[in-house]
């Protein structure tokens, strides 16, 4: 979850190498994550809403058009006549295909932590949860993460660090995955 990275620093040339040796020869991007901090429990909530909708859609023909441009190509020769497109003027516009398979869709996105401790033991907890309708009906994606870190000093010389992280997200994409 992005709400859960701290810093991000770029590592480059001798000072990637001088890290992470040959495999750093490249360049290294290294991501902290947030920690827990000695001092009176905080709490905190970041949310957001979203609307997300296509901007443009292509230009069709209604069922009107549609059987004026087939009987011009009857005319022609090009196709053979059809009895339901012989008087356009009694068609309606049929239906717009883009308006039953696009919708205008909603994105929301939770997450709280909590962190705190003292100077032997510091904790952060948090949790979040997004949900992304898609703009093709019935296409969706949703994740649910939970993160936790937990350190102890035990001894002066002894320190003893937990992480954890779950997360989980389902996607269904239709026909639009590619």
């Amino acid at each position: 979850d992005p709400n859960e990275i701290e810093i991000v620093t770029v590592l480059k040339d001798a000072s990637a190498t001088a890290v992470f040796g040959v495999r750093g020869a490249n360049g290294v991007i290294l991501i902290t994550t947030k920690h827990g901090k000695s001092g009176e429990a905080k709490f905190s909530y970041d949310g957001m809403v979203a609307v997300s909708r296509q901007n443009s859609r292509i230009r069709m023909m209604n069922l009107r058009e549609f059987a004026e441009y087939y009987n011009d190509m009857v005319t022609l020769g090009e196709v053979e006549a059809n009895a339901m497109y012989a008087d356009p003027s009694i068609l309606g516009k049929g239906t717009n295909w883009q308006d039953e398979v696009f919708r205008t869709a909603i994105q929301h996105q939770h997450q709280v932590s909590a962190q705190g401790g003292s100077e032997k033991v510091q904790y952060y907890v948090s949790g979040s949860y997004m949900n992304q309708e898609g703009t093709i009906i019935g296409s969706n994606f949703d994740r649910f993460s939970v993160r936790t870190n937990l350190d102890a000093q035990l001894k002066d010389w002894f320190k003893l660090g937990v992480n954890a992280t779950y997360a989980v997200t389902h996607d269904n994409l239709k026909l639009a995955d590619g």
